[in-house]
């Protein structure tokens, strides 16, 4: 017990469906229910920032067996260029070099 108490209209509310689906049925419900989210813009997943790295990684090999001077700088630009936020907007190279960060300690496992 945490010490805490619970409202009387929580208390009865609770009683209901005790009543209603049974004790076993609630204890499933409470441990099988939605989690407390945490404050604060959802995270994006990390899968997204590994594949972003691989993609990146793969512009640049062919940037670079092109024989271009900076085949890195090209492939985030190239990646930026392809790229759109959940709102359609454009996303900036300086984004793009952070998911790629993000994304290459995803593949080393970090």
């Amino acid at each position: 017990m945490t010490g805490r108490r619970i409202s009387r209209a929580d208390e009865t509310a609770l009683a209901r469906m005790i009543k209603k689906y049974g004790k076993d049925a609630v204890h499933a419900a409470l441990d099988n229910g939605p989690k407390h989210s945490t404050k604060g813009a959802p995270q994006r997943p990390k899968t997204l920032y590994s594949g972003l790295a691989a993609t990146v990684d793969l512009i640049a090999e062919i940037h670079r067996a092109k024989g271009h001077p900076a085949p890195k700088r090209a492939a985030f630009e190239e990646a930026a260029a392809l790229e759109s936020d959940e709102k359609g907007r454009p996303v900036t190279v300086a984004t793009i070099k952070r998911y790629y960060r993000l994304g290459r300690a995803q593949l080393r496992g970090k």
